[in-house]
């Protein structure tokens, strides 16, 4: 007999990344690069065409977009899979269910 509980035969650790979402600070890894970069782009542009203090302005509209991202990724792990479901094939409306 063995002295640990594993099962007889083939045993392979279970990865959490074969299971598990990939997130980079606690959202979506693609929506979270995805808003740094827009607002990294509009921080540079704004640097160039505007005065310092309305030049900060992209730093809290990334705050608040990362922290409806994680709000999003608490209330449902999958949200982004769910609004691109919805997008590409809508369920029909009551009238055309039949």
């Amino acid at each position: 007999m063995r002295g640990n509980r594993e099962a007889l035969g083939y045993y392979v650790k279970i990865n959490r990344g074969a299971w598990e979402r990939i997130q980079a600070q606690n959202a979506p890894r693609m929506w979270t690069y995805g808003v740094l970069a827009v607002c990294v782009l509009a921080q540079l542009w704004s640097f160039l065409n505007m005065v310092l203090p309305w030049a900060l302005w992209p730093v809290p509209v990334w705050l608040v977009a990362q922290s409806m991202l994680i709000i999003a990724t608490r209330w449902d792990p999958q949200f982004d899979e769910v609004i691109a479901a919805e997008i590409t094939s809508p369920n029909p409306s009551y009238w055309e269910a039949g």
